[in-house]
């Protein structure tokens, strides 16, 4: 088995994971796409119970909050929805505005460092199998799993390192809070159905549960 290769593409995972999560872009445009809570359009309706029939007055007014949500849901995202993709672009352009020449280039030097010693590691532990010394197989696999472990750690804080000083930015910042104040009425709208779906549920769970509590009477 590779262990240098599979250390290294999960560093570069690693690395690519902490870089993304940087972006501070959340979960408001995925919002504005029509991606969020509540299935593909963001106000579909999933309930993990099933409606019985008749349906009461209970559970019909819960209903008619559900669908009450689903169209302000709709209506928000539509009125947002240029509103948010401007304020994603001028994210992505103050981002890209970061000078991080100096961390990528700290990073590179870790990952690099990585594998040299990876590779040295591998060796050693080739060469003692192949001269079946058991004692220094099993000091070569130990080095061998704290350089692993150690590579990662250095990898994930060069990483970091670009992470913090984009996050760090005036401008940025800036950016991410008009993308986060023009994305909260619809942030607002999403929890007012999240809440309406959970009240529906929840009349319904009451109904079946007064209806099986009757027939055992």
């Amino acid at each position: 088995m590779d262990t240098c290769g599979l250390g290294l593409v999960a560093m570069d995972s690693l690395e690519s994971r902490t870089l993304l999560s940087g972006g501070g872009m959340g979960d408001a445009v995925a919002m504005a796409r029509g991606r969020g809570p509540g299935g593909p359009d963001g106000a579909g309706l999933h309930l993990p119970v099933k409606v019985r029939r008749p349906v009461s007055d209970a559970v019909r007014a819960a209903l008619d909050a559900v669908k009450a949500a689903q169209v302000e849901v709709r209506e928000v995202r539509a009125e947002l929805r240029e509103t948010i993709k401007a304020d994603t672009r001028a994210l992505r352009e103050a981002i890209k505005a970061v000078d991080v020449s100096a961390e990528r280039e700290a990073l590179k030097a870790a990952k690099q460092a990585a594998r040299e010693t990876i590779k040295a590691d591998l060796e050693a532990v080739k060469a003692a199998r192949e001269a079946g010394d058991a004692d220094a197989l099993a000091a070569a696999k130990e080095k061998l799993k704290a350089d692993l472990a150690s590579a990662r750690e250095s990898v994930k804080e060069a990483a970091e390192a670009i992470k913090a000083k984009v996050e760090a930015d005036p401008a940025l910042a800036a950016a991410r809070a008009k993308l986060e104040a023009d994305s909260k009425p619809l942030a607002d709208a999403l929890a007012e159905l999240k809440d309406a779906k959970e009240a529906l549920i929840a009349a319904i769970k009451a109904e079946r549960g007064g209806s099986e509590a009757g027939r055992r009477k």
